[in-house]
This record gives C-alpha cells, structure tokens and sequence, in this order.
C-alpha cells in the first residue's frame, strides 16, 4: 500500500511515522523543497499512547519528500491533514494528480461539505480527526499520538474507503473511532476548541495564558457561546462528555482546565499546538463561526471581544 500525505505538519507527521515504522510506504508531498528534513529526517519527541509501544520515544523519522507527484505513483490513499484554510486549495492541487486515490479528511470544517463535493466524488473521501497533537519546538516535533482515530460512519459509496483506511492504520495499531455524524462532532469540536486557541495568541504561552484569569474566563464565557450556537444548528454537546464539561460551572472548570493542562501529559501537547496554530486558520475559523452566528440571530458577546485578539495578532 502507498500512502499520500500533504505536508509535514504535526498532524500529518506523526501519523506519517506511525505508518511507516508499520511498514506502509509513506510519501509526504510540500511545495517547496524542504533540504534538512530529507538529509537528517524528522526530529520526534512522541507522547505514544498506543498499547505496546514505548510510552515516550525520542526518535527519528526518516520522512521521504516530494515537491511534485507524478501520475504513475499510484497512492493507494491521501491523507490531508491541512489547516482549514488551505484544504480547498491543496485538493485542487492533488486531485488532478491522484485522481484515483481515496482521500481521508483529517481537518477542522465548521462550514460543510461543499468544498470536498465540489472537487471530490462521494465515493472518494472520508471526513476524519486526529488523535493525537503537539507543536515544533527547536526544530523538535514534540507530540502524543493516540491509539485510536475518528472517521465518519460509513455509506455503500465509501465503503470500500473505509475498509481501506481501516486496513492501514491497523497495521500500526491504531483504531477507528467511527462517529455516526462526523460533521456535528466536528462541529462540536470546533466550537469547544476556536475560542481557547484565539485566546491564546494574547501571549503564545500556555503558562501566562493560564495566569491570565480575564482572559481565561472570558475564553470559556466565549466557547459556550460556540456551543449555543451548536445547539442552534441542532446538535449538542452532551452527547461528547469530553466537550461538555465546558457547560460545567466556572468554579470548577476553570481549576479542572488549569490541572489537566500541567499534569495530563497527553493533554499537555495537545494543546501545545495552539501556542503555533497559523493566525490564518483561526481567522477563517473564527469569522466562519461568527457568519453562522448571525444566520441564527445568536448575539455572542464575550467571543465577539475576542476579535481584538485576532485583529492585533495579525498586525
């Protein structure tokens, strides 16, 4: 089996390595040419939450990079571990490229389908999410990688997508936690997570973020907001327990956010990625939830004085 992963982001790392150290040939594809990674590999610092494998695992992985994909390379499937707002733009890239592949859609979507049906038949993709995270500090991929990954249910059109995705990520031990509307968990997701990522580019710094007690609360004020919204569009947070501990009192919230994010190791570099995440995907992120916001008449103060955020961020 061949697999196409686009970038070398933490994302598609991580699960590039796992997937090769399983023995599946693995390509990632970047625009411009990437010398260090292809010369000396990839620098990895691995959270590996997987049963029997090393828990923590510093190690390198000897990543094959291409600049351009040629027709006769056959990639069996794609993995798109892209930012928001680049997904669009690479799947007009790559589809003329492997238009016989099958794709796995491993980023955030607030908005829809549209954009993949658009370029995409229906038979060849599936929405998904990562377990697993980190951030690039000194040039080191500090990360956790998880021993399952979501994907969306099913139909009798990707089927045989799904058998095939299933059939790799197996070989390297890790499972597919099938969600029934991939698009609400999605969804939800989002929404628990867009309000605590802005928040957190006042100071890209987890710590001072965390000492921050304004911002901390108004952060949260913000992503129940988020959540309202959720309920308006018909889907709600108490079917993810993970997400609707945000519903919780702020008393107890804020303490439980605070403990888990110094002593869960696995939580820790997750959410280490948003001290880095690209200003854009949290722009389109933010101004597409704030769009939706107003469809439904859904007044969303607190996330709405985040913009400041965003707007200084961004120069």
């Amino acid at each position: 089996m061949k697999v196409l992963v686009i970038g070398v982001g933490i994302i598609g790392t991580i699960y590039g390595w796992a997937l090769n150290e399983a023995g599946v040939e693995v390509i990632h594809f970047v625009r411009s040419p990437k010398p260090d990674l292809t010369k000396y590999g990839a620098k990895l610092d691995i959270l590996d939450e997987r049963k029997g494998y090393k828990k923590y695992n510093k190690t390198t992985y000897p990543i094959k990079v291409i600049n351009s994909i040629e027709s006769s390379m056959n990639f069996d499937l794609v993995i798109v571990p892209t930012n928001w707002y680049q997904t669009e733009h690479a799947l007009k890239s790559i589809k003329p490229k492997c238009p016989n592949s099958f794709y796995y859609m491993l980023t955030s979507n607030w908005t829809g389908k549209e954009i993949f049906d658009k370029i995409l038949t229906r038979d060849q993709y599936l929405l998904g999410y990562p377990d697993g995270g980190g951030t690039i500090r000194n040039g080191i991929y500090w990360t956790n990688i998880g021993q399952e990954i979501h994907i969306s249910q099913p139909d009798a059109f990707n089927m045989e997508g799904y058998k095939l995705i299933s059939e790799i990520f197996s070989k390297a031990m890790i499972k597919l936690d099938v969600q029934q509307n991939m698009l609400n968990w999605l969804w939800v997701h989002n929404a628990g997570s867009i309000a605590i990522s802005l928040a957190l580019q006042k100071h890209k710094n987890i710590e001072r973020f965390l000492a921050d007690k304004k911002l901390l609360k108004q952060s949260f004020l913000a992503t129940r907001e988020c959540l309202d919204l959720c309920e308006k569009r018909g889907t709600y947070s108490t079917k993810y327990p993970e997400i609707a501990a945000f519903k919780w009192p702020l008393w107890l919230l804020i303490p439980m956010f605070k403990y888990n994010i110094r002593h869960n190791e696995s939580m820790k570099r997750y959410t280490a990625h948003g001290e880095s995440m690209p200003i854009e995907d949290i722009a389109y992120n933010y101004y597409d939830i704030l769009k939706t916001a107003k469809e439904y008449n859904l007044e969303m103060p607190h996330y709405k004085a985040l913009e400041e955020i965003l707007i200084n961020s961004k120069g």
